[in-house]
């Protein structure tokens, strides 16, 4: 007899909800502390961009997707998501500035872990090709649990330096209400 070890997947935004943003703000400005690489990942035919640092990561959170070892260096060391396709797209300074512009909750059901809620923050360079869409920033945050299986971002000030803090949940929706 066969089991499928299949898993289900529902995603949605929460940039509404401040309870989901773990230390991250919509909004918020942060600036970046060393060179990063923007890399392409594709994952079974969906496609995201992502930041994230070179080499391995000495904390204690593993990187999630695959990075070359150095700029001048292209060995891939796995992530987590090591089955995905991770190429370098761009190499980004010390100093580029990052806005967040989305929090995205990941709920999936998986037979074998069991429940996993997830939450992805998003940022858009600022200094550099305005028309890159928003980049995944895994790489450079910490995740942590707020209860069992369910995990929050918070950045990575290894990498990423704030400079302009949070404006309140209230400006921006009434700035979003006056540009409807």
């Amino acid at each position: 007899m066969l089991y499928s070890c299949s898993s289900s997947e529902k995603v949605k935004q929460v940039n509404n909800n401040k309870s989901l943003w773990g230390k991250y703000c919509i909004g918020e400005i942060y600036q970046t502390l060393d060179e990063l690489f923007v890399l392409e990942v594709n994952d079974d035919g969906k496609k995201i961009l992502a930041l994230s640092p070179a080499g391995l990561r000495v904390d204690e959170f593993r990187n999630y997707y695959s990075t070359p070892l150095s700029k001048d260096d292209n060995t891939l060391l796995k992530g987590n998501m090591y089955l995905a396709e991770t190429k370098v797209v761009k190499i980004i300074p010390a100093g580029t500035e990052l806005e967040i512009t989305e929090i995205i909750q990941t709920y999936t059901f998986d037979w074998f872990f069991g429940e996993v809620t997830d939450t992805t923050v998003y940022g858009k360079l600022k200094s550099l090709d305005s028309s890159m869409p928003a980049l995944d920033l895994t790489n450079v945050s910490y995740r942590y649990p707020i209860k069992d299986m369910y995990y929050l971002s918070e950045p990575n000030t290894t990498f990423l330096q704030k400079k302009i803090v949070c404006p309140s949940l209230e400006t921006m929706n009434s700035q979003s209400a006056t540009t409807e």
